[in-house]
């Protein structure tokens, strides 16, 4: 767990120092790889992506001090939770999950991507114990 949290802490930081420019009532991406891949920049000239591929609904909740433009945005997008089925039952990922929207600004519009369901047959899913649909839903 150590290697992991350095390999987080790197981004966290170079999102700290870019979230200082970001303007007030942006539209602000967060979560983990499949989050990181969408294009901000088609959602609107004022939206910022704060995606980090392994990310954690906990390490999210965890991060959101160094990002104050969460605090002033008019919309959240949270994409999150599938690294966390790797590391934790689902009872303990539902908790997380309430305490990242408790700490989520209350002016703010918040939508919640869940986690899509997978091809249980492919390759990557098989090689993958957590990604079964049941542990998704």
């Amino acid at each position: 767990m150590e290697d992991r949290f350095v390999e987080l802490t790197l981004p966290v930081v170079e999102q700290a120092r870019l979230d200082r420019a970001v303007p007030d009532a942006a539209l602000v991406v967060l979560g983990d790889s499949i989050a990181k891949q969408i294009d901000a920049a088609r959602l609107g000239g004022d939206a910022v992506n704060h995606g980090i591929g392994g990310d954690t609904v906990r390490m999210l909740t965890w991060r959101l001090p160094v990002l104050p433009s969460v605090e002033r945005a008019r919309a959240v997008v949270v994409n999150a939770g599938v690294n966390d089925l790797k590391y934790r039952p689902a009872p303990a990922i539902a908790a997380d999950y309430r305490t990242l929207l408790a700490r989520l600004p209350p002016s703010a519009a918040v939508v919640m991507v869940s986690p899509l369901p997978v091809d249980e047959g492919a390759p990557w899913p098989r090689r993958s114990p957590h990604l079964r649909n049941a542990n998704l839903r």
